[in-house]
């Protein structure tokens, strides 16, 4: 394992770490498998283009691409083409999630049910 893999793996596993502290936060289980399976691909997308020998500047664009891919194919699938590319729908579907999320936060107080 390379050092750039080492260090991405070290990353990966901070950040799931740093998710399981919001478990108490908000109720449900469902959003931490999305959590997880999204910062893997993240992870796993940027050591496959370092394989590859993809020019470095290039990797945060492929990795946000397969993170908006995951993200559209999860909650805006049926406003996508082929279920992963966002068009203006999936956009406006995807926002519409996010603002919701927006609100429960000022809404609720922990733990937050999940919407």
């Amino acid at each position: 394992m390379t050092g750039n893999n080492r260090m991405a793996a070290a990353a990966l596993l901070a950040s799931m770490l740093s998710a399981l502290s919001l478990v108490p936060v908000i109720s449900g289980g469902q959003w931490l498998s999305n959590a997880f399976v999204g910062l893997s691909l993240v992870a796993l997308t940027g050591a496959g283009c370092r394989r590859a020998r993809v020019v470095d500047s290039l990797i945060p664009f492929a990795q946000l691409l397969v993170l908006v891919a995951f993200l559209t194919a999860k909650f805006a699938a049926h406003d996508a083409v082929f279920g992963v590319v966002p068009g203006p729908a999936a956009l406006e579907t995807v926002g519409h999630v996010g603002r919701s999320g927006l609100d429960d936060i000022a809404r609720f107080a922990a733990p937050v049910p999940p919407t």
